[in-house]
């Protein structure tokens, strides 16, 4: 480094695999797993020494040397014996920087991985790499929209190609050329000071919402950045933006990030909790990169279409709300990233930065507190924003449901939360969604939850409305499997396995056709076989899922998947139970679908038995399809919200036994289980188990990350 005159940077040894123990990372539940850290790491000498300071993506305590420290280097050095990667495109022989697709074999976690956490930990538009294989080197440039690299060279022959490298980087004015993004820059000591104390105010407790993330966002080893945020913004700081705002600029305090998505090409989403020190208020900003932004309406201004839609309706579908922000500019230019090499080679592809700014601090879904809570919130979340305003969703997930708290600085309430549906970035309209140019090769969601239709049909089968709401079923179930006692939930192996073979699992295309999803889970939409058998039996979360398998049985008839035989149940044990707020007169009126608004919500509760579900007609026929609107699936949430109808005069109004279901019990969907949530660890290895890689988190057009 010094014979090239760098010297502002030095090159640190760091540890080659290093167990992650903690929750920087969430890794499973059975063992450590082993974090493959770089070889070597080029760090600015003006940086704290990472000899000393725990490092921000794997805490280790000071006594593990030479860690690499994820939030301050600049380039990533790889050493290896053998090629890890192999052009699927020839490259041409210059040095100039050429896009290629790479098939990273059994080695892609091990170059990916710490690309991520580079991304993960600095506000980054593109992160460099230093490649050597035996006598070779290869320059590599990971941005949103892939790799870049140059062709191999022989270092110890023409060791000018690195340090004329090193020696432009290390003497560049501007950190930009380093790939650092010049709207987040490192908050000095005050703010810093500021940011980390925040959640010690009395009046944000410990557990609710805001204090927890405010906390976590000021985790020990993570930098606080100030983001420069310009854009349209709401007036007062409550309501919703406006299209006609005036344009401003804003800065925010952000930390850790809430959550952040792998792998680094894509969509690179990241949540932070922020606070904004000249209003004094706290808030969400939702930091990613947006593809075709010719073609494709953006989550903003898809946004500004709910809202006018709701507004023009009085509709009460629940979306966050959004205060402001938009594409990501700097010196008068939007912030973008496209390919560089030749279109013969690759096509040219572009993503442009956003952030959008939001009110609502949440918590996730996965924290809800019982199972009434996830079926309400889930209630809320299965709007009617199709019928209001002709947009589908098309990612309905575990990470676009939130639970809003009536009070997101106070403890939370399961009585008295809602649910938000959130993430419109892959939404379209009626009119989109018929136009092959605006959704080609359409299949978009996360993996898990996208219907098994979508998983096994051509590119010529469009998403509707009917893959929403299948959607909304494998969000309970999979909460369900993850977090509520069931007939698995001690075997951790073993759901793990199931989990993954169900939920996780894709198969390989084959004769140029598409990968496509679990058989198991097709099976057991089209046979109504549940997906989870809780314990106890007789309870409401169970009734609801036995009857929305049913409804999904149906419309794979209709759609010709005809139906096998039910597989047996097992056995249930027993718990104690609640009563519900009666609150469904206000879950009822979110609903905009006329067919339901037909039926009474507000009549005297009576002995209610389940919504009919008719059998199947004789021949498959898509408009009778049970998932054709929300009303079927409406109905079976809120049969199991209503609160449990009066005793009858010959009845014990007094008797402790009431407080459990029997089969004199007037119908179910009544009582539900006290505390029946299970506390474990982040059930993350069920998408990183073997042959399931992250990038299948989020899909987008030709099934790949989006």
């Amino acid at each position: 480094m010094t014979t090239v005159g760098c010297s502002h940077l030095e090159a640190l040894i760091t540890h080659r695999a290093l167990p992650v123990d903690d929750d920087s990372f969430d890794t499973g539940w059975d063992a450590p797993r082993l974090e493959f850290s770089p070889e070597l790491g080029i760090y600015p000498t003006s940086r704290p020494n990472p000899d000393t300071l725990r490092s921000a993506a794997t805490s280790r305590t000071p006594t593990d040397s030479r860690l690499a420290r994820y939030s301050e280097v600049d380039v990533l050095v790889e050493v290896r014996r053998a090629a890890p990667l192999s052009s699927k495109t020839p490259l041409p022989p210059s040095d100039e920087m050429c896009d290629c697709e790479f098939d990273l074999g059994e080695d892609a976690d091990q170059l990916e991985e710490p690309v991520s956490r580079v991304f993960d930990c600095q506000h980054r538009l593109s992160v460099f790499m230093i490649l050597f294989v035996e006598d070779k080197a290869r320059l590599l440039r990971f941005a949103r929209t892939g790799v870049s690299m140059t062709p191999a060279f022989d270092y110890t022959r023409r060791p000018e190609v690195l340090g004329t490298f090193l020696h432009r980087l290390s003497r560049s004015t501007s950190r930009t050329a380093a790939g650092h993004d010049p709207t987040a820059t490192r908050a000095n000591e005050a703010d810093t000071e500021l940011f980390r104390n925040l959640h010690t105010r009395t009046n944000y407790h410990a557990a609710s919402a805001v204090g927890r993330g405010l906390r976590d966002a000021a985790t020990g080893g993570w930098p606080v950045y100030r983001l420069c945020v310009e854009g349209r913004f709401s007036r007062d700081g409550s309501a919703a933006v406006l299209p006609d705002a005036p344009v401003s600029r804003r800065e925010y305090l952000v930390g850790r990030p809430m959550s952040t998505w792998e792998p680094s090409a894509g969509r690179g989403t990241k949540m932070h909790i922020a606070y904004d020190p000249a209003r004094d208020q706290v808030v969400v900003i939702k930091d990613s990169w947006r593809g075709n932004p010719e073609s494709v309406r953006s989550e903003y201004d898809t946004y500004l279409q709910l809202y006018a839609a709701k507004h023009r309706l009085d509709g009460l579908f629940s979306i966050p709300t959004l205060l402001g922000g938009g594409d990501v500019t700097w010196e008068g230019a939007i912030q973008e990233a496209r390919t560089s090499g030749s279109p013969d080679l690759v096509p040219v592809s572009t993503r442009v930065h956003c952030r959008l700014v939001f009110k609502e601090v949440c918590r996730h879904l996965e924290e809800f507190i019982s199972s009434s809570e996830l079926v309400k919130v889930t209630l809320y979340a299965l709007n009617g924003a199709w019928k209001a305003a002709n947009i589908l969703h098309r990612d309905v997930s575990v990470d676009s449901i939130l639970i809003l708290d009536k009070n997101p600085e106070d403890p939370p309430d399961p009585q008295t939360s809602k649910g938000l549906l959130a993430d419109w970035d892959l939404a379209r309209t009626k009119d989109e969604l018929k136009d092959l140019a605006l959704t080609p090769n359409t299949r978009s969601g996360t993996w898990p939850f996208i219907s098994a239709r979508l998983q096994h049909s051509d590119i010529d089968q469009p998403h509707e409305l009917a893959d929403d709401l299948e959607s909304f079923v494998h969000v309970l179930n999979y909460c369900a499997l993850a977090h509520l006692p069931h007939d698995l939930s001690s075997q951790d192996h073993t759901l793990a396995s199931f989990v993954s073979r169900v939920y996780h699992h894709v198969r390989p295309a084959s004769d140029g056709g598409r990968e496509t999803g679990s058989l198991e889970k097709l099976e057991r939409l089209a046979k109504g076989t549940p997906f989870v058998y809780l314990l106890p039996q007789r309870q409401p979360l169970q009734h609801l899922l036995d009857a929305l398998s049913e409804l999904c049985s149906q419309h794979y008839h209709h759609i010709q998947f005809a139906p096998p035989p039910p597989l047996p149940r097992r056995p249930r044990e027993g718990v104690s139970f609640e009563v519900l707020k009666d609150n469904v007169d206000e879950l009822g009126v979110c609903f905009v679908d006329p067919e339901f608004e037909s039926e009474s919500v507000d009549a005297e509760p009576t002995e209610r038995p389940p919504p009919r579900i008719d059998p199947p007609a004789p021949g498959p026929d898509p408009s009778k399809s049970p998932f054709k609107n929300h009303a079927a699936i409406y109905r079976q949430f809120l049969h199991v919200l209503r609160p449990p109808a009066p005793p009858s005069s010959s009845s014990s109004s007094s008797s402790s036994s009431s407080l459990h279901p029997s089969p004199a019990h007037g119908g179910p969907g009544h009582l539900w289980p006290v505390g029946d949530k299970i506390h474990r660890a982040s059930p993350s290895h069920w998408q990183r188990g073997p042959g399931v890689q992250c990038h299948w988190q989020r899909l987008g057009p030709g099934g790949r990350q989006h």
